[in-house]
């Protein structure tokens, strides 16, 4: 989830949808859409994106990258994504 409509390749903002947050607080999604993701060998477009105006930080469920079979590495201030088929 993000708040940078810059950050997106493509957007549908005809999307609209409310999701709740760990606090239980609703929060308007007003697009959904992609983005590229630089990799070692070039990029990779990430679907299914949520825009909301409303957020100031890129939001990143874990659980939703571990659902889609990817294994997240958090250290130095950073998080690497692996893909786990490509191990």
């Amino acid at each position: 989830m993000s708040g940078k409509e810059e950050s997106f390749a493509t957007m549908d903002s005809t999307y609209k949808s409310k999701i709740k947050l760990g606090d239980e607080k609703a929060l308007q999604v007003d697009a959904m859409g992609a983005m590229e993701v630089p990799k070692n060998e070039g990029t990779k477009k990430v679907k299914n994106i949520y825009y909301t105006s409303n957020l100031k930080y890129n939001l990143l469920s874990v659980g939703k990258m571990m659902e889609k079979n990817y294994r997240l590495i958090f250290f130095d201030g950073k998080c690497v994504i692996f893909d786990k088929k490509k191990l």
